[in-house]
């Protein structure tokens, strides 16, 4: 299991390298949703196993790693875990759902969400 998780987010950073370097934008987060979707089968098994906490924590490292250092009292710091767990908890409901919305359709969502200021991140 862990391979294949490894192998996928190998995958994931290489496209995710030819973005812009905006891990919040509506194509990022596309990319996170799409990603989901096309290894929906073993996520799910995951998932079941009650090991879905370690796409949580794949979140926050690839989070911590597109932030950069941080001071620990950098409100921004908790920011991005704030972020993280949003991005986490939307797809687990969406896969509890049966991921029945398009991937596009959920990374609108989530812009929509940003942009309203429901999880500020400047």
């Amino acid at each position: 299991m862990i391979k294949i998780t490894d192998d996928i987010m190998e995958e994931y950073r290489k496209r995710a390298e030819k973005l812009e370097n905006d891990f919040f934008s509506y194509e990022a987060i596309l990319l996170i949703f799409r990603y989901f979707k096309t290894y929906k089968k073993f996520i799910l098994s995951v998932y079941k196993a009650g090991l879905a906490y370690i796409y949580l924590d794949l979140f926050d490292q690839e989070l911590e790693n597109h932030m950069g250092d941080m001071p620990y009292n950098d409100i921004h710091r908790y920011k991005v875990y704030f972020y993280s767990g949003a991005l986490y908890n939307v797809f687990l409901k969406w896969l509890q759902n049966g991921m029945k919305e398009h991937p596009s359709a959920m990374a609108s969502m989530v812009t929509e969400m940003l942009e309203q200021g429901a999880y500020p991140l400047a």
